[in-house]
């Protein structure tokens, strides 16, 4: 008698626990069926480009003698002007002598909503140790939101 009553108590107790895990599953179906709220995103900022960007990194490229990026940055009419290899043989024959941008500062600028003008001071070194700063007027268009060069910054200019 002990024995039947322990097997339906045991039958009692599976059964519970089988009816209690199928209740758990619809629960979880219901859950699943509630689309999940979906945190918005926080729009980022996108800074408005500006003109010195450019020749921040004119300077760094013509440096690095990086002359497919210095190209990158010329405006389609200074891209009629001068092809890649002319881009690469000036800043070559410039850099091969020893001539680089040792320091360089803009002292005036003059922004519009596509076109740009700054004056900048450079510091050219010349011969590994010959220091001789000249001003250049740099002149830049609005191309697809990024400030294009419209000539290069050459040491003889």
């Amino acid at each position: 008698m002990i024995g039947r009553r322990v097997v339906l108590l045991a039958l009692a107790v599976a059964l519970s626990a089988i009816v209690a895990g199928c209740a758990g599953e619809e629960e979880a179906k219901e859950q699943s069926n509630v689309p999940a709220a979906t945190p918005t995103p926080t729009p980022t900022p996108t800074p408005s480009p500006k003109p010195e960007t450019t020749v921040d990194l004119y300077v760094v490229y013509y440096n690095d003698v990086a002359t497919e990026l210095i190209y990158d940055l010329l405006s389609t009419s200074a891209k009629q002007k001068y092809t890649k290899d002319d881009v690469h043989n000036y800043i070559y024959a410039f850099t091969k002598n020893g001539i680089y941008i040792y320091d360089y500062s803009i002292i005036n600028k003059d922004v519009s909503v596509s076109k740009a003008q700054l004056d900048v001071e450079i510091t050219w070194l010349v011969g590994g140790g010959y220091h001789k700063t000249k001003k250049h007027t740099v002149s830049l268009t609005l191309e697809d939101g990024e400030w294009k060069l419209d000539d290069l910054v050459l040491f003889n200019q």
